[in-house]
């Protein structure tokens, strides 16, 4: 196994006046991801339209409305949050905004200028085969205001990982943790990524892949270090 890390600007330091704004979750429970991978969190809001086979959820809508917590247990799905010229706002005040918990290709994207925010951003518990992606467009936001940003775990198979993050990720505990336990290595391209009180991004892959983390032109930044 084999890990390369490419930077231009990783810092330690951190500026909370500069980012505090962005943290509106309230406290909660602190075992929110331990609870990712069960059926009864299952939770599509009436505002997100359901496509099967293939499987996609897309929830757009325009501002002030906002989309509440997202959660789907199911195989080879595809979630989208906003379009290009809709951005949409995915908010709750606990737990994990969007939670995507099944086998097969596992797909996350965020477009251009959308907002998910809540106690953990984005997780996705991924077991089996197949491509685990999450995907967020420039200007977009991804804030885990109690602890994590953005949150994968890979249990097994011949899963990988692919984090193309051109938006910006803020989190009070790791802005983007990664768990990767499949054949499948880690990649890992991010723009602007911030930690409150641990580090920017996390990486542990124990399956045969290699780690690839790649934050050239941006800014990666944790009280604990950026990578």
């Amino acid at each position: 196994m084999s890990q390369m890390i490419k930077n231009s600007s990783v810092h330690t330091a951190y500026a909370p006046s500069l980012k505090g704004r962005l943290l509106q979750c309230a406290a909660a429970s602190a075992a929110a991801w331990a609870l990712l991978p069960t059926a009864a969190h299952a939770a599509i809001p009436p505002e997100c339209d359901e496509q099967v086979n293939p499987n996609i959820f897309s929830c757009v809508v325009p501002a002030p409305d906002e989309v509440g917590q997202i959660g789907v247990n199911q195989d080879n799905t595809t979630i989208v949050i906003g379009s290009a010229d809709t951005p949409t706002t995915v908010i709750t005040v606990e737990d994990i905004g969007i939670r995507l918990f099944g086998d097969g290709a596992q797909t996350i994207i965020v477009n251009e200028g959308s907002i998910v925010n809540s106690e953990t951003g984005i997780g996705i518990y991924h077991e089996g085969d197949a491509l685990l992606s999450i995907f967020t467009g420039e200007g977009s936001l991804v804030s885990g205001g109690e602890l994590s940003g953005i949150k994968t775990f890979n249990s097994a198979g011949d899963a990988a990982t692919n984090l193309n993050i051109q938006g910006s990720v803020i989190a009070r505990l790791s802005g983007i943790s990664v768990a990767n336990n499949g054949v499948g290595g880690v990649n890992i391209v991010a723009r602007d990524v911030t930690s409150l009180e641990s580090k920017a991004i996390g990486s542990g892959n124990n399956g045969d892949g290699g780690t690839n983390i790649d934050t050239t032109g941006g800014l990666v930044q944790g009280a604990d270090g950026g990578v």
